[in-house]
């Protein structure tokens, strides 16, 4: 069975759009300029999002110092470089990070950077982030960690700092998590649905997560959060809730 860090290199590397974004158009490792292009749009639009329901518990709220986390290819990142004075996007797989490097380079943006996860963590990051984001991350990470790194995460944020945290909280159907879930246990089964949608025959599946939205807003509660606004999401057949929310100044 691939470690997480394999499991999510390799992906980086047959489909790192995709991986992001599970539309037919973004598989590949390279896109059409037209299909680039909407991929990092769609980031502009969901930041729009994230900020009017952050601006709607802290008004006028504009971000100074923010972190992107789970950034992928920088498809948010790079729109947060756009109303943020310095943006910095982590990553569990170096190959997204370099490939988010690129991206950002091409733009000329220089005010984000973007760094591994192991990188980020070894290097004792500091409570010195006014805005922290995360959307369609958590799905991938059990909860019990999950729910560990929130914590991390929100030691993070300055006082009066503004968090945005998107998890799934209701699976596509019973039968879809089921075999999802048989998928990630057993190779065997993820190689013959591979076959069957003409992919290849060792593609690693994306593992999806569904949190307990009490047990979160718990951990929120509990570490200062306040202000808790939900926006409910809906992305490839999955019930979503981008939590957003205010620390105590």
């Amino acid at each position: 069975m691939l470690g997480e860090d394999q499991r999510w290199e390799r992906l980086a590397a047959q489909n790192p759009y995709w991986t992001v974004l599970t539309e037919a158009r973004y598989r590949g490792s390279s896109l059409t300029p037209d299909d680039e292009r909407a991929f990092f749009q769609s980031g502009h639009r969901d930041i729009a999002r994230s900020l009017e329901f952050a601006r709607s518990i802290r008004p006028g709220f504009s971000p100074v110092r923010t972190l992107d986390f789970g950034c992928g290819v920088g498809r948010l990142a790079l729109a947060l470089a756009s109303v943020s004075q310095q943006v910095v996007g982590v990553d569990v797989s170096d190959t997204m990070v370099r490939r988010a490097e690129r991206h950002a380079a091409q733009r000329q943006v220089a005010n984000a950077e973007f760094m591994t996860a192991s990188a980020f963590w070894n290097g004792s990051p500091a409570p010195s982030f006014d805005f922290i984001h995360s959307y369609i991350v958590f799905q991938h990470i059990p909860p019990r960690e999950g729910l560990e790194l929130m914590k991390s995460l929100l030691r993070l944020l300055m006082p009066g700092g503004i968090g945005a945290l998107h998890f799934t909280i209701g699976r596509g159907g019973w039968a879809r998590s089921t075999i999802n879930r048989a998928r990630r246990w057993l190779p065997p089964l993820n190689w013959t649905a591979n076959l069957l949608k003409g992919r290849s025959l060792r593609e690693p599946l994306i593992p999806m997560f569904v949190y307990d939205i009490h047990r979160v807003l718990t951990v929120l509660d509990g570490d200062g959060a306040t202000d808790i606004r939900i926006d409910l999401t809906r992305h490839g057949g999955f019930l979503g809730a981008m939590v957003i929310f205010q620390t105590k100044a």
